[in-house]
């Protein structure tokens, strides 16, 4: 089977099954196969351990969807470092607020999406040590948006192209006003915003 998609131009393979998250030697089977012909891989039982097939299957997906970019982008970063004779340990933002490692990061780069929203609140946290409060981050064209509350931002699972997934990230909101745009009113009500 792997053979077959291959010769029609895959160029990653999501391996899915029902219940494996408790039985996930299927999976696992399917990745080693993959990976002894150079197909990049993603298990959903190593995406996500809950229940619900479409769901995880759909995470899995968008996973496996960025990873041959994010290889090339994890395997670019690895020679730049060692190129400029970097030791320290590269930590990954999360979209959690988490870091993970490079290697990490390979796996399941998933994690990577929407952790631009989730460094900024992430270090208000840590820096400013709220407990309490609205936080706004705005940049050129949009502003992040969320709440915290007994020192903790709210956690969800994200929303990817109009669908639900097991991908659990910091409740940020986005919307599209940001230091870059212009309010424009017409007749009294607004009828427009964004950058000019």
């Amino acid at each position: 089977a792997l053979d077959s998609v291959a010769r029609e131009g895959a160029e990653v393979v999501v391996a899915s099954q029902p219940f494996s998250v408790d039985r996930p030697e299927g999976e696992d089977a399917v990745v080693a196969a993959a990976e002894e012909r150079g197909l990049p891989t993603t298990a959903a039982h190593d995406i996500t351990s809950l229940y619900g097939l479409h769901k995880r299957t759909r995470t899995a997906v968008v996973n496996a969807a960025i990873l041959p970019r994010m290889l090339a982008t994890a395997d670019l970063v690895d020679a730049s470092i060692t190129k400029a004779g970097v030791s320290a340990p590269l930590m990954v933002m999360r979209c959690d607020g988490g870091v993970m490692s490079l290697d990490e990061m390979r796996r399941r780069p998933l994690l990577t999406v929407l952790s631009g929203p989730a460094a900024g609140v992430a270090g208000a946290l840590m820096q400013e040590r709220v407990s309490e409060g609205l936080f706004l981050e705005t940049g050129g064209t949009s502003t992040d948006i969320s709440v915290v509350r007994r020192g903790k931002v709210a956690v969800r699972h994200a929303t990817m192209l109009g669908r639900t997934s097991y991908l659990s990230a910091l409740d940020v909101r986005t919307v599209g006003v940001g230091g870059g745009s212009m309010v424009r009113v017409d007749g009294g009500r607004v009828v427009g915003v964004g950058p000019r």
